[in-house]
């Protein structure tokens, strides 16, 4: 299993779905595995994932918890879900996210 980081990504979306490929537990599994985990419908989470649906309240509660992450990581994925569901602009995202997160990765996030 490949170590996927949170603090590499300004993107919930990207994150998440490089979890899938890189098989982290639980997002090695099903779609509709993960939905139950989570509260969702398998068809909606997957909707979200692709950028088709915004992160609803239950997701942005219930995924970062069912993820191997501490709680600083956990804040962070929960701040970037929120900030998906935001229209602004990208500068100004970049500037919010690095507010949250550790300086060593300000500069390394492209995604």
């Amino acid at each position: 299993m490949k170590e996927v980081n949170v603090f590499n990504y300004i993107d919930a979306r990207a994150y998440l779905r490089d979890c899938q490929k890189a098989e982290v537990p639980p997002m090695a599994e099903s779609y509709r595995a993960i939905a139950k985990r989570v509260g969702v419908g398998g068809p909606y989470l997957w909707l979200i994932l692709h950028d088709k649906k915004p992160f609803s309240k239950k997701t942005i509660d219930n995924m970062p918890g069912i993820l191997p992450i501490n709680d600083k990581q956990m804040k962070y994925l929960k701040l970037l879900m929120y900030l998906a569901n935001i229209d602004m602009d990208k500068e100004l995202r970049i500037d919010v996210i690095n507010k949250f997160r550790p300086a060593q990765y300000h500069k390394m996030a492209k995604k």
